[in-house]
C-alpha cells in the first residue's frame, strides 16, 4: 500500500470501492445504534476481516465466540466484577499474540542459521495435526476461565 502511494500505481478505483463500503458499513451501524440493537457493524472489524487472510477467520471467529459467552457468564456481576473480566481476557489474549510473535522470531533464528525449515521438526516430520489441535483446545479453556474469572486473586 505504502509503495503504491509513494512510488504509484495504487488502484485508486479498488481504495474508492473500499473508502465507499466503509461509508456505507458506517451507516448501517448508526442505523443500528438508533434501533437500539444489540447486533451492529463495526467498520473495523468488518475491515479486519476482509483485510486479513481467510485462515485467520477462525481463530478470530473462536475469539470471538469465547468472549461472548465469557461476557454472558459475567452478565448478572456487578460493573467492577465485568469490567476486571474484561480486562483479564483482554490482556491474556494479547499476551498470546505478542508471545506468539516472540515465538515466531526465536524460531526463524534456527531455521536461517541451518538454512533447513523443518529443523525444528519433532522426529523430522509434521505428521499430525492432534497435538495442535489439543494445545489451541487448552488455550481457547485456558482464556475463557481467564476472563470470566469475577475478581483478580490476590499475588
Amino acid at each position: 500500500m505504502a509503495q503504491g502511494v509513494f512510488e504509484g500505481g495504487l488502484p485508486w478505483g479498488m481504495v474508492g470501492i473500499g473508502a465507499a463500503l466503509a461509508v456505507v458499513i458506517i451507516g448501517v451501524d448508526l442505523w443500528l445504534e438508533s434501533k437500539g440493537s444489540t447486533f451492529r457493524t463495526p467498520v473495523l472489524a468488518v475491515a479486519v476481516g476482509i483485510y486479513l487472510p481467510f485462515e485467520l477467520s477462525v481463530p478470530i471467529l473462536f475469539g470471538g465466540l469465547i468472549a461472548h459467552r465469557a461476557v454472558r457468564k459475567l452478565r448478572d456481576a456487578p460493573e467492577e466484577a465485568r469490567a476486571t473480566g474484561e480486562r483479564r481476557g483482554l490482556l491474556f489474549a494479547a499476551g498470546l499474540i505478542t508471545g506468539e510473535a516472540l515465538v515466531g522470531i526465536v524460531m526463524a533464528v534456527p531455521i536461517v542459521v541451518i538454512g533447513d525449515r523443518d529443523v525444528l521438526a519433532l522426529f523430522g516430520a509434521h505428521h499430525s495435526p492432534w497435538p495442535g489441535l489439543a494445545l489451541l483446545l487448552l488455550v481457547m479453556v485456558a482464556l475463557y476461565r481467564v476472563a470470566r474469572a469475577k475478581t483478580l486473586s490476590p499475588s
